[in-house]
């Protein structure tokens, strides 16, 4: 059972207020839900440990959280994604590189990213196994000069 602990915003959501999130307190979890007044939301949940009470208005941490556990930079929640509630060992397994693997690039953190919804299901070449393709959009275009960088080396 979950309840409600914190706003970032007063009444509704609305064209003055356009976005904002609710945290919701579990056993061992702040539930944060962002939301937008054209009705999309997004969910996090990060372990107590990593966000005291007082940082509850912080939107820069609390943001600098959910993208560490979308990238999985630490064992600090969980992301919620199609339906389901994934943790730090689970998004390790579907992160995982191998290491013989000398075409895959590194990760590269280009800023703050919202999912379009647009996921495809493939079967991986030379294999029977099944992968997931996520499409991201970010919230601010990278520089040509960082594209090119990242594209052409």
């Amino acid at each position: 059972m979950s309840k409600e602990v914190y706003r970032s915003f007063e009444g509704k959501l609305d064209v003055d207020c356009r976005d904002g999130y609710i945290i919701l307190e579990l056993k061992d979890f702040w539930e944060i839900r962002f939301l937008t007044v054209d009705g999309s939301d997004d969910m996090v949940r990060i372990r107590k440990e990593f966000l005291s009470e007082n940082d509850f208005s912080n939107r820069d941490k609390i943001n600098d959280l959910y993208v560490s556990i979308y990238f999985n930079w630490g064992d600090f929640g969980q992301c919620w994604f199609n339906g389901k509630w994934y943790g730090y060992d689970t998004i390790c397994k579907i992160q995982r590189k191998n290491k013989d693997d000398k075409i895959s690039k590194e990760f590269y953190y280009l800023g703050r990213v919202n999912a379009t919804g647009q996921v495809k299901e493939f079967v991986m070449p030379n294999t029977d196994k099944t992968a997931v393709e996520i499409e991201w959009v970010l919230d601010t275009p990278v520089r040509e000069d960082i594209y090119e960088y990242i594209v052409n080396g």
